[in-house]
């Protein structure tokens, strides 16, 4: 377990980076060169960068007829990574997948490093960590959040642990000086660290936007360090700062609906929690401890026992009996062992609590918050405790067999019995993860026997861009802000959204409008019934998918909907294709790369500019409900100007009644019109400049909250070189001085000792061996 300690301290980060990066490259080769990736609960990222930003910042949430809301912070971390890929915030998510295995491995290795010196303990954790079901189910199942979340929980873990100062200092013994000099710096030998905190609180910032549920699990850890460590935790309440700044309009926004304070980023999707003896392994969806393993068939031929249970316990058992040593043993890390033990247990208790909360609804299904940023953090703190007990045992061995040269052989045999056990689950789950990937044949167990993939198996497929066909996106993203109603059939049952721009993107998607449908008690849910303008949506589906010949024209010209996309192309939908072509008002665009396509048409032509366009975002419709004029807009904003008229006229938005939405006519506010669950304003028979808008009174003093302590939390994490400071034997030597020195005059005595302390090690080698 020991290696050379002159060689360079990075090779093991070097070594694991390049083997898990080839893994990942061969594993995924086939997602190389595609525009984005899809499925599961990924979709494509927005192409354009104000737009990402938009949508994290916005105040009005533009999914479906809109709702108010604020949303999702996990858009700042999209828009960060697009910033990154120079704007193209799909190609950054594909390149985080591909390299989110290398990435963790990098993660682990570097923060074990405030654990243990020994090599071989931080190699191994980096396997560990970018191996663990937790991060292979996030990473096929398309949980993006999750898997951001734990790429980024051990670089906060380092930040905590260097905030308190309770980071084990790195030391490069000298041959020539057998007592290395102790150094007292921020972040390590009891002495906290500002710069550590703000960086925790940052690293914190993005884990609680990619997986909220973690908000509250990080609020009781900190207390707890806090509560622990006095006085050498005095810089780490900062860390919270960061996150509960980016929180802040979420915890306003969705007051009257806490449970999506909890919701996961990304499309709801189904999953099936595993018990917390399974989550403890490493594995957040639930499995047949009886099964066997889908990767490896061959075992079935010699026997049909338990593997998937012998797999699960290869996988934890090694890391847990380590974390027990470190909670046991004593050791300069004990305390620090059992804050993490106390922080597992926190994130473990969460995690069956969070299972009785539903965020969202999926097809057939309440979906409670993901579990495996639960295992995430709770397996990595239980690895920080790992280490400790690893190194621990590691000295308490080494002390015990120096004396006595005739063990050494024995104690080899020790060190390559642990090389091999710890070595045996990141291999195993490298390997179980990598032949799927390869290997597109099923196994089948005989007798039916069930197997098990542990809910590794890859959901994500090369998607475009953009999900709408070209011809609706134009229209989607110009002045009229069309809608489109897209609609896909699955064993005989539609589904059907209402998609904005060029398609419901990553970015656009709210927690708080994914909990719209839920009601009741926190831990009692219930379907809430649909309200007018989901109805709305509901009732035109009927009436294109019957194709009976009723006219749906004039409910979607309310919805804002100027186009139908048909997206599966099976024989179940060819027969709904045809049904939809005999539907008045509808006509047939064609097949297109995203699916079936057809444009809602008018009721008449050739009468006007305003006949020859049925809808937009924003009318102004006569006393009738005729259109006159369409109103350009932007994403919360519409402007136009309008002629003089009758007296009757409406300016109808295609977004839900709420009173952030103002409009003003040549600066004159205009009163609210009833128009069904649209918001409508009354216009007068004067034209002028009209001008819409929605504000939200919270915004712009929220946004100063966040300028302000994130700006500062950036500062303060700017690493400053630090000066050195006294050693203690140096301060004893310098007290022997006297009581009354001066600042000034203990700088002049430190200097003098450090010159002395170097005189005598520059002679001592040519004095040595002289007669006296």
């Amino acid at each position: 377990m020991a290696s050379p300690l002159r060689t360079w301290v990075g090779t093991g980060a070097v070594a694991a980076t390049l083997v898990l990066a080839l893994v990942s490259i061969i594993g995924m080769f086939g997602f190389l060169g595609v525009p984005a990736l899809a499925g599961g609960a990924l979709l494509p990222v927005s192409a354009d960068l104000a737009e990402i930003w938009h949508n994290a910042s916005t105040w009005w949430i533009s999914l479906g007829s809109g709702m108010p809301g604020h949303g999702d912070p996990f858009g700042y971390v999209l828009a960060v990574l697009a910033i990154l890929a120079l704007g193209n915030g799909s190609a950054a998510v594909l390149t985080l997948i591909l390299l989110a295995m290398p990435l963790a491995g990098l993660a682990a290795w570097m923060a074990a490093g405030a654990f243990t010196q020994r090599r071989s303990l931080r190699l191994w954790v980096a396997f560990f960590w970018a191996t663990l079901p937790a991060l292979q189910v996030a990473l096929g199942s398309g949980r993006i959040g999750a898997l951001i979340a734990h790429l980024m929980i051990p670089w906060a873990v380092l930040g905590l642990v260097r905030a308190s100062g309770s980071a084990v200092q790195r030391l490069n013994p000298d041959p020539l000086k057998p007592r290395p000099e102790v150094i007292h710096k921020p972040g390590i030998n009891g002495i906290p660290s500002w710069t550590a905190a703000a960086a925790a609180g940052l690293c914190l910032a993005v884990i609680t936007a990619s997986a909220p549920a973690l908000l509250p699990v990080f609020i009781i850890f900190v207390g707890i360090i806090c509560l622990k460590r006095g006085r050498r935790a005095k810089t780490v309440w900062w860390s919270l700062v960061p996150p509960l700044a980016l929180a802040l309009p979420m915890l306003l926004a969705a007051m009257d609906t806490p449970r999506a304070l909890l919701g996961d980023p990304g499309v709801p999707l189904f999953f099936e929690g595993a018990p917390l003896w399974q989550q403890v392994m490493g594995f957040p969806v639930a499995f047949d401890a009886t099964a066997g393993l889908g990767a490896f068939g061959f075992l079935e031929s010699l026997g049909q026992g338990p593997w998937a249970l012998v797999f699960a316990l290869i996988t934890g058992v090694p890391m847990l009996v380590l974390a027990a040593v470190g909670l046991l043993l004593p050791s300069r890390g004990a305390v620090v062992a059992r804050l993490s033990w106390l922080g597992a247990i926190v994130a473990l208790a969460a995690s069956w609590v969070s299972a009785m909360i539903a965020t969202a609804i999926a097809p057939g299904a309440m979906v409670p918050p993901f579990t495996g940023p639960f295992v995430s953090l709770a397996l990595f703190l239980l690895t920080a405790a790992a280490l400790i007990g690893g190194d621990s045992g590691l000295r308490r061995l080494h002390t015990l067999n120096e004396p006595r040269k005739e063990r050494k052989g024995a104690f080899r045999a020790i060190a390559v019995a642990a090389v091999v056990v710890l070595a045996a689950g990141p291999v195993l789950n490298l390997a179980h993860w990598l032949l799927p990937q390869l290997i597109a044949e099923e196994t089948i167990a005989a007798e039916g026997r069930p197997l098990t993939d542990f809910g590794t198996e890859m959901q994500l497929e090369p998607s475009q861009a953009r999900i709408l066909p070209a011809t609706a996106t134009d229209r989607g993203t110009g002045p009229e802000r069309t809608r489109s109603l897209v609609l896909s059939s699955e064993s005989g049952s539609i589904s059907a959204a209402v998609m904005h721009s060029g398609g419901t993107t990553m970015d656009q998607l709210s927690p708080i409008y994914a909990a719209r449908s839920i009601t009741g008690g926190i831990f009692d849910a219930e379907r809430r019934e649909d309200d007018d303008a989901t109805a709305a949506a509901r009732n035109a589906v009927a009436v294109i998918a019957a194709g009976t010949g009723v006219d749906p024209r004039e409910e979607l010209a309310r919805l804002g909907v100027g186009f139908v996309v048909l997206q599966q192309t099976d024989s179940s939908a060819e027969l709904l294709a045809n049904r939809i072509d005999a539907v008045p008002g509808l006509s047939a665009v064609g097949r297109t790369d995203s699916g079936w396509l057809w444009r809602v048409v008018p009721d008449r032509s050739g009468e006007g500019d305003a006949s020859s366009t049925l809808t937009s975002r924003v009318r102004v419709i006569d006393s009738t409900g005729a259109l006159l004029q369409t109103v350009p807009s932007s994403w919360t904003s519409a402007g136009t100007t309008i002629p003089e008229g009758n007296a009757g006229r409406m300016v109808v938005l295609a977004e839900r009644m709420n009173p952030g939405w103002n409009a003003t006519l040549d600066g004159q506010p205009l009163e609210q019109a009833e128009n069904g669950w649209a918001q409508a304003f009354k216009v007068p028979e004067a034209g002028g400049e009209l001008r819409i808008s929605y504000t939200n009174p919270w915004g712009i003093w929220v946004a100063i909250v966040q300028i302000i302590f994130l700006g500062i939390t950036v500062l303060l994490a700017i690493p400053i070189p630090s000066r050195r400071r006294f050693v203690p034997r140096r301060i004893d030597h310098i007290m022997t001085t006297g009581t009354d020195s001066s600042p000034e005059e203990l700088r002049m005595a430190a200097h003098e000792i450090d010159r002395a302390d170097r005189h005598h090690a520059d002679t001592a080698p040519a004095t040595a061996g002289k007669e006296p």
